[in-house]
This record gives structure tokens, sequence and C-alpha cells, in this order.
């Protein structure tokens, strides 16, 4: 009977009403009177009530089950706390999403129960009147705890949540996880956040970026960004916020156009307004805003200059289901029957995570009862450091629940951070807020949006316009025509790159203004990292574009943007081709190198020394002269000092001699000395025919070594260009410092007899 609330049943044959729970308590007191006795101890009539009521209930719970009304309570009391800042939709989705709940609108309701939330409004975290105000909402026996919004209150109540195992469901951002057993927080966790916006960054391929942050709070929330980054240190910057344009000035001056807004939306959207006065809202820049409520600030304005703002949230403002409910809590304008325009969505992502939270619960309690466990909140006292003892059964339920709300799908992982986190990848753009792609922790940043119909129209926005175009002359590229003087204007200039220019501009209907400038292409100083030149003038917006041959590198795509390359050109040494030479009287010898040579002439002495010792030692090299005489006595060795020599040499020569070793020994030495002097002969027959054939160039100069241990030919390149940015970065230890110092400081372009490409 435990298991079971207040249901009435109503007995047909004798038309007695009898609650359940008064039946169980008439039993507990008969038996506690009478144990031995059990219903004997009632009169007979009231007996025979209790054994019917029995019966039937016996029946219901076998026969028909669905006549057992859960046993929840009849009411279920919830502690809404607000901070006296927080927004007034937020107050109101919370009520909606009860009233929904009590009113059976949805799936959601608790049948035969209604949630009572006994709200906290203007909460104040101080340590004396906040814990007395939870304290005594506790002791009236509350489910769960929702709020407060506030850093500060928000620590204060997780702790109070903490030691009543009451559970406590949050909304916002949080740094300090104090909630280890009751408490889940349906904002993503701040290391998710952290993740989400460093991909951001390494999919715009990002390489320096200035950071603004409003407050202490935001710095923190940013350390995580900062820590995902840790080849990349961003210029950081505190919003001023009585003096938004000094900051933007400083931002401006350090010329980054990569920016990363942490602050609320209302403080950047000020910082907008701001840079848009500045011309800091060109599609120059690129701003990333971490407030969640892009939809609610009017960019539409700032967008027209095609700046390239980016953001993520974590509600869909397109979803029906996030319509229909904040209509319900009046989050959307009505329809403008006048001008016909759709109701603006003003829903705030604080307000549709408090609607989540109570659906939650909701779920939570209801999975709970499916597994026999009912939720029966009952009192308890702060003072004596009581305990809910469901708080922590519930709390498990809630972290084993999953479903779809408003702001996504909803888990947790065993820590009650929020699980399986969705971010919608929003900009927008001239035609409104646009959904571009998505995030999560596994795929990362995925961009499907079509931005074909977008270029388009900023295609279409240059029509008509006149841009400022900087060049440089040089040949081929842009030259000056001969006759200069006779003409005004663009019309003096000729070149691959200036035909390129006019045909661009005769499709995409823009004019331009040519301005010839004598600064190099640009170059940035190692020391204090600033820019010179063309790219300088770009990065001051001096002018639209520069036209002309310059080398795309990794540092100048740092700060400026290419076209498509029209030429690949790779750096090379162009230098006078050298004259050819008389042979040489030895020219002979040049196949084989010097070494080889020498080791040849040290191979024909160790021959011969060799055959001549073996030759006197082998008793078969001595013979007989005159054969016919045999006991003449007198013997023969025909292999002498110089009869060796001349024996190797002959075979060196490919030509034989008249001496023959006799003895095994002499025979075998003989057989290397001529299997080497095949192979010597054989090389340097192939060595010598390429050589005559092909007379081989030697240059004198190779490779920039080359360049460095010479001091005859003068060498230079144009300084402030590629080819010595490549040089200084290649040549960087203290051997080269020579090069370094020719390359940046001697010769003009021009003069050299060797010269380093491209310029």
């Amino acid at each position: 009977m435990g298991n079971y609330g207040a249901a009435w049943f109503t007995l047909p044959p004798s038309g007695i009403i009898i609650n359940s729970r008064e039946m169980a308590r008439r039993i507990d007191l008969e038996r506690s009177v009478c144990p031995e006795r059990d219903f004997m101890c009632s009169s007979s009539s009231e007996t025979w009530n209790t054994m019917l009521s029995c019966i039937y209930i016996i029946f219901c719970g076998f026969l028909c089950q669905p006549c057992l009304v859960a046993g929840l309570p009849e009411t279920v009391k919830i502690a809404g706390i607000f901070d006296e800042n927080v927004s007034q939709q937020t107050y109101d989705a919370f009520r909606y999403a009860i009233q929904g709940i009590n009113e059976g609108r949805r799936s959601l309701a608790l049948p035969g129960t209604k949630l009572v939330p006994r709200i906290i409004q203007d909460f104040k975290a101080d340590l004396f009147t906040g814990p007395q105000q939870i304290c005594a909402i506790a002791e009236e026996g509350i489910a769960a705890i929702f709020g407060p919004q506030r850093r500060l209150s928000s620590s204060l109540m997780a702790s109070i949540a903490n030691s009543t195992a009451i559970p406590h469901l949050m909304t916002r951002w949080r740094i300090k996880e104090d909630h280890p057993n009751t408490g889940v927080n349906l904002h993503p966790h701040h290391t998710v956040l952290g993740r989400a916006h460093t991909a951001l960054i390494r999919h715009f391929n990002w390489t320096s970026f200035a950071l603004l942050y409003d407050d202490a709070e935001s710095l923190i929330r940013a350390s995580d960004l900062l820590d995902g980054m840790n080849e990349l240190r961003p210029d950081v910057f505190k919003i001023n916020p009585t003096n938004v344009t000094t900051t933007l000035a400083d931002v401006k001056a350090s010329g980054v156009s990569f920016i990363v807004l942490d602050c609320p939306g209302k403080v950047a959207y000020k910082v907008l307004k701001a840079a848009q006065k500045m011309k800091m809202t060109t599609y120059y820049f690129h701003y990333i805003l971490t407030t969640w409520d892009i939809h609610l600030l009017d960019l539409e304005e700032i967008v027209q200059d095609f700046v390239n703002i980016t953001a993520l949230q974590m509600i869909d403002v397109e979803d029906l289901q996030l319509i229909k409910a904040a209509k319900g809590w009046g989050a959307v304008e009505p329809v403008r029957a006048a001008t016909g325009d759709k109701g603006k969505l003003g829903v705030t992502t604080e307000a549709a995570l408090i609607y989540d939270s109570v659906q939650l619960l909701v779920k939570s309690v209801r999975r709970a009862e499916e597994e026999g466990l009912v939720v029966t909140p009952e009192p308890v006292f702060c003072s004596r450091r009581q305990k809910w003892g469901q708080g922590g059964d519930l709390y498990r339920h809630i972290l084993n629940t999953k479903f779809k709300g408003l702001t996504g799908e909803v888990s947790f992982d065993r820590l009650g951070h929020r699980s399986n986190v969705r971010l919608h990848v929003v900009e927008p753009l001239r035609f409104g807020l646009q959904k571009v792609g998505y995030w999560t922790v596994n795929s990362g940043v995925k961009i499907d949006f079509n931005y074909t119909g977008y270029r388009t129209i900023f295609q279409n926005s240059i029509k008509n316009k006149l841009l400022r175009v900087l060049v440089k002359l040089e040949n081929p590229y842009i030259m000056e025509k001969p006759n200069a003087s006779l003409y005004e204007g663009n019309d003096r200039y000729r070149g691959f790159c200036i035909d390129m220019l006019h045909n661009l501009s005769l499709t995409l209907n823009f004019s331009y203004e040519l301005v010839v400038s004598d600064l190099s292409y640009g170059d940035q100083d190692p020391d204090t990292k600033e820019w010179n030149g063309l790219v300088r003038e770009l990065i001051d917006k001096k002018g639209d574009m520069v036209l002309g041959a310059m080398s795309i590198t990794r540092d100048r795509e740092e700060v400026v943007d290419f076209s498509q390359p029209f030429l690949y050109l790779g750096v090379r040494i162009l230098l006078k081709k050298p004259e050819k030479k008389t042979p040489a009287l030895f020219a002979f010898l040049d196949p084989l190198s010097v070494a080889v040579w020498i080791f040849i002439l040290v191979g024909f002495l160790v021959m011969s020394c060799v055959m001549f010792v073996i030759g006197r030692f082998s008793p078969y090299e001595w013979y007989n002269p005159n054969p016919c005489v045999e006991e003449a006595g007198v013997v023969e060795n025909q292999f002498s000092i110089f009869n060796a020599m001349w024996f190797a040499i002959g075979s060196l020569m490919q030509v034989g001699t008249e001496i023959a070793p006799r003895a095994i020994s002499t025979r075998f030495l003989a057989g290397i000395w001529w299997f080497f002097t095949m192979i010597i002969v054989g090389s340097y027959t192939a060595n010598l025919a390429a050589y005559l054939t092909a007379e081989r160039m030697q240059l004198p100069i190779e490779n920039a070594h080359d360049l460095v241990e010479q001091n005859q030919i003068k060498y230079g390149c144009l300084e402030g260009g590629a080819t010595c940015k490549f040089f200084e970065v290649r040549f960087n230890d203290t051997s080269h410092r020579h090069l370094k110092y020719a390359l940046k400081v001697t010769f003009p372009v021009g003069a050299p007899f060797v010269t380093i490409l491209p310029l």
C-alpha cells in the first residue's frame, strides 16, 4: 500500500467510498492495538467494509492496472531563484513551462500532480539573507532548485543544494564546479566553449587576432580560448566602457583585422557601431562574437559593408518548437498586418535553458516513477544538517535523462556537465541571420552553407564604385607607354597586369584609379613586427588593392589576401654563361680525378714489388737458360725489378709483354692485376668518350654557398622583396651573416653580375 497515493475507489455492491490512504491508516491502527486479532478488533461492519476494499484493490491491481493512479503527491514544490538583474523573459519562461505542465498541454504533464513554484525574485547572494531564504523554502519540502543565473549567487546555491542533497539545475556558465553530487548544468562547460571558438579560429586560418573582453569574468572565460591557441598569442584589449573608440583605435593601430569580442550582446553591439564609424566594418575585418543571442542584435546596417561576423548559438531560431514556446511566454512580436512583416523572435538563450530545465525535472520524475521511485519531497532543515533521502536517487535519474529541448539534445556526463553539445554557426548577412554550419566535439566545425548567391551580392556591391589601385612599375607587368606624357590617368600605363585589371573591371562593372608607388612590396620588421611598403598601405586602408608581380608568402598572407596566382616562379640565380676554354696540355687526365691517378700509380708500384719478391722466392721461377745442357749448374730468374715493372705497365696498357709467370703464385698475382687493369681501363675509356663528345661546362656559381665562398662576382636582390626574406630565414646561422648583409645592403638591381630572382 505504501507505493500508491491518494486513490479513491467506489464499491458498487455496497456503495461505500473508501480512500486508500485512510484504509491503510485504519489497518495499521487495528494491527497496533490488537495484533493477535488482526481485523477482529473493529466492529463487524467496519471489518467487512475493510475486507471488501482490500479485495477490490487486489482485483484492480491484477485485472485493471490502469485503474490505479501513480502515487505522486498532489503537489510537488520546486524553488525558482532569480537574481535582481535577471531578465523578465527568463522569469516568464519558467512560469510558462510550469503552467504548461500543470494544464496538461503536452505529454510531459504529470497526471494528478501539480508543480507549485516557490519563487524568490531579486535574490541577493549575501551570506546572511540568502541562505535564510533558501532554507526556509527547503523546510517546506522541494524537489529541485532552479537558478540563480549570476556567478556568486549560483555558487552559494550550489553549496546549499550539496549540503541538503536537493538537485540543483543550473543554466549559466561556471568556471568552478562545486556541486559534485547534486548539480547539473544545462549550459555547456567552459572548456567546451573554448574548444568551439578555437575550432572556429583554426577553420578561418587566422594567424593573428585581437581579443576584446568586457570584465574579469570574460577574461577568465577567454582563458580556455588562449589555452587552445598555444602557437598563437593574440593582442588582448579591455573594452573601455565609457569610450569604446579608444579601444578600437588601439586595435586598428596594431594592424589586426581579426577580432574576438568576448562580451555581452549589448556591449558587442556598442563596439560594432563604434567600429562602423571608424571604418572597421568592411570586408577586410572579421569578428567572432561570443554572445549566444546574436539574433537579438540589429546588425542590418552594419553588415551593409560586408563585414564578416560569426557567432555560435545553442538555439535554432527557425525551430518550430522554439517559436511555439516563445510565443507562449511572449517572446515573439505579433505579425504586423500593415506591412506583412513576420513577428520578430526575441527569445533569449537563458530563457530557453530555464525552460529546458523544467522539462528535464519532469522527465526525470516520470523516469524515476517508471523504475519504482515515487518522488516525495520532504522537509529538510539546514540547521540540522539534514539531507533529503530521495535527493541522490533523483539526481541519478536526472543524469540519465535524455531528450531534445529548445537548446538541442539535453544529456549529461557523470559529472553533471552537458554532453553531446551541438552548436550552430551563424552569420548575419545582408538578407538576414543565416545558419551556415555547426560544431560538435567529434566533428569540429562543418560549414555547409552555399555562399555562391552571397558572392553574387558582394560582386554586385562594387558596381559603379571607384577602387584605388596601388601599382609598382615593373616590366612586363606594369609599364609606362613610350609617349606616356601624351596621355592622362590610367591610359599612361600598359602591361600584363593592366590588361587583367581592365578586363576585370568590365566584368564586374567598376572603375579604378591607378596610383604609382615607388615603395617596395613590403616586408615585416623582425623586431617590431611592423610592415612597410605596399603591404603597409593596404593595412592602413590607403588603397583597395595592390596590382603587380608580388610574390605570395606566408607572412604576407597573414595580413593581406591574395588572388589566385597567375605565374609560378621559384627562386633562381641568373648569371652570364661562362666562355669555352682552350683544352689544357694534360686534359687527357681529366676523365679521372687526381686521387684515382695516385691510387693507380701506387698500385703499379706495389704490384711490381710484390711480383719481384714472389718471383725471387718461388723455385718455379728459376729455370735453366740452356735446356740442352741438363747439368749446366746455372739457373736464371726473369722477374728482376725492371722486368716486374715492365710486366705491370704492359698489362695496364693492354699491350702485353714477352714475360710470362711460371709459378702458380705469380700467375695468381698476375690474374688479380689483370682484373684490376680491366676495370680501370674500362672506366677511363667511358669517361674519356663522354668528355670528348660533350665538354662539361663548369659553372662558377651553382648555389648560394658558392656565392659566399667567392669575392669576384657581385650579387644582390631587391631589398624588402620575397627573395631577400627567403635568404634571411634560410641562412640564419653565424656562418652566413655576410651573405645576409650583402643581400640587404649592397648592390642595387641592374648593377650586379649575378641577380637572384624573383625580385
